[in-house]
């Protein structure tokens, strides 16, 4: 993008966001003196948080807090330094039981401070300048801003853009650029944070295994916890680490702590990040505290107690379907704890959210730049700390309003 276009952009950009604000849609404070995990209150009002990712609702639980406590009585509330120097041995134990999650050895997980800085860490280092990126279109937007770091340190790596899924563009992109390009990167979310759909994983492993230039790189933020044994995340429930993968996950939302990480097939990769990814080198670690509900966190995800939250999750979500389903709500039947409703044009998605709103409700207005102006609409999730019958009253309400629309 030229310098004057992108100018353009960010002047769009800040146009609809500032209307956004003024409208309540974004950058609130929540008023409360604690809280518990299912309600908010913004304005004075109390709303029922359908805004939450934090799927498995491990955020208030005791084990973490303590484990946060634990964390700041024995280190402090930070560790001041680089990892590149030394760090506190809270990463090396975390680290070790991620690799127990992931089924990998421990030198081939890296944790950091968040899933972005993450991205920032292994994509510059990890493409080469004779490799191409191909970007889904919905891939999240974190994963191109370390393209786009990547493009400024070495301007010969092509990066281009391909319809969201579309996985026999894909292999039409192979094709064409195999005699010139020495790997071809395909990068995706497991599961999209926007919408909730999915990646067509079992075909891309075996369009792993039919093209030896194609390599993956996964962000599995929203896939994590809430799928496969030991909540290793959604990619991993569904095909195995590849030889040519990398994944990228988060430490927030399911598991309920803090920070990132990145988990590699081979060591000789996960070594190229540790003493080249300047994120990991020239920023803080996680600091103490956080890292000690990691721990803690992780501790669960390696118990039998795991399958149960898991269980429980899949419950909600199956529940939700079947209410959007019987009252013709139009959306996409979700496996995610994630669901999006298209409205369309911004004044009917302004009409539903600000009803909901009134109704006792958050989630996410979503419109510009997240969606196009044509495609905007609502988007909530399902956690532990909803009852059955907060996502009935939650379905009725979206269908009445709906209804309106019609009249």
């Amino acid at each position: 993008m030229s310098q004057i276009k992108h100018h353009k952009y960010l002047n769009i950009v800040e146009q609809y966001m500032t209307k956004g604000i003024q409208k309540g849609y974004c950058y609130l404070s929540v008023e409360d003196d604690e809280l518990n995990g299912r309600t908010i209150k913004i304005h004075g009002q109390d709303l029922i948080n359908f805004g939450s990712g934090s799927y498995l609702g491990l955020e208030t639980d005791r084990r973490l807090i303590d484990g946060a406590i634990e964390g700041a009585l024995r280190y402090g509330t930070q560790f001041s330094s680089s990892r590149a120097y030394v760090a506190s041995g809270q990463h090396s134990e975390l680290e070790a039981l991620l690799a127990q999650i992931f089924n990998v050895s421990a030198d081939c997980v890296i944790v950091l401070p968040s899933t972005t800085l993450a991205h920032m860490s292994a994509i510059p280092v990890t493409i080469e300048s004779k490799d191409v990126i191909v970007l889904d279109r919905h891939v999240h937007n974190t994963v191109r801003m370390a393209v786009n770091l990547l493009k400024s340190l070495e301007n010969s790596v092509e990066a281009i853009e391909i319809p969201h899924n579309r996985l026999d563009i894909l292999e039409q992109k192979i094709k064409e650029l195999r005699n010139r390009a020495s790997r071809i990167w395909y990068m995706i979310d497991g599961i999209y944070s926007m919408h909730g759909d999915i990646s067509p994983l079992k075909t891309l492993e075996d369009m792993l295994n039919d093209y030896e230039q194609l390599y993956v790189y996964v962000d599995d933020a929203h896939g994590m916890s809430w799928k496969r044994i030991s909540g290793r995340g959604y990619t991993l429930d569904t095909i195995k680490l590849h030889s040519k993968m990398v994944i990228a996950t988060s430490l927030n939302k399911s598991f309920g702590a803090a920070g990132g990480a990145l988990v590699f097939p081979e060591k000789k990769w996960s070594q190229r990040v540790r003493t080249c990814g300047e994120p990991l080198i020239f920023t803080g670690p996680i600091q103490p505290p956080l890292l000690g509900a990691c721990i803690a966190s992780a501790k669960v995800h390696l118990s039998d107690e795991i399958r149960t939250l898991q269980s429980d999750l899949l419950t909600r979500i199956k529940y939700c379907n079947e209410l959007l389903k019987k009252y013709n709500v139009p959306i996409e039947e979700s496996i995610a704890p994630i669901f999006f409703v298209r409205v369309g044009k911004r004044d009917k998605t302004r009409f539903l959210a600000e009803n909901l709103r009134r109704d006792g409700y958050y989630f996410n207005v979503a419109t510009f730049p997240a969606v196009s102006p044509e495609r905007t609409g609502i988007r909530f999730t399902v956690t532990l700390h909803h009852s059955l019958e907060d996502i009935q009253n939650l379905i009725e309400a979206i269908a009445s309003y709906l209804k309106e629309f019609d009249r």
